[in-house]
C-alpha cells in the first residue's frame, strides 16, 4: 500500500507540474482543470478510501508516520494548499469533497506544524 500511495502521489505531482510549467499560457487554465478532475481527484479518492479502510489508525497505513504520509504531505502542502502555487485555486473546491482526507491532513499538519510554519515559501 505504501508503494502505491507514493507512486500515485508522484504521478499527480508530475501532472500538476507539467500543467503549470510546460503548458502554453492559453491552454493552461483548461489543462489545470483537466488535471484537477483527473489525476488529482483520483489521488485524493485513493487516499480517502485508504483512510476509510484504515479508520482506526492515525495515519494512512498505521499509527505511525511512513514515507506515504510524507509523500502525501509534500503534495498537499506544496501543491494543493500552496497559495503561491498555480494549482491552489483549482484545488480548493476539490479538497472539500474528501472529508476523511481533510481530517487526516489536519492530524498530519499538527504532527508537522513546526516545519510547516518555519519553512521557506516557494511557488511549488
Amino acid at each position: 500500500m505504501i508503494d502505491m500511495i507514493v507512486e500515485t502521489q508522484s504521478d499527480a505531482f508530475n501532472a500538476v507540474a507539467k500543467a503549470i510549467m510546460f503548458t502554453a499560457p492559453a491552454d493552461k487554465p483548461a489543462e489545470i482543470l483537466n488535471v484537477r478532475d483527473g489525476v488529482a481527484r483520483n489521488f485524493l479518492n485513493m487516499c480517502e478510501k485508504q483512510l476509510e479502510r484504515n479508520s482506526a489508525n492515525k495515519f494512512l497505513v498505521g499509527d505511525s508516520l511512513t514515507i506515504a504520509d510524507f509523500a502525501v504531505a509534500s503534495f498537499t502542502f506544496n501543491v494543493l494548499k500552496n497559495e503561491q502555487g498555480g494549482f491552489f485555486l483549482a484545488a480548493a473546491s476539490l479538497l472539500l469533497e474528501f472529508p476523511n482526507f481533510h481530517a487526516y491532513m489536519k492530524r498530519l499538519e499538527s504532527e508537522l506544524s513546526k516545519h510547516l510554519t518555519t519553512r521557506p515559501k516557494y511557488p511549488m
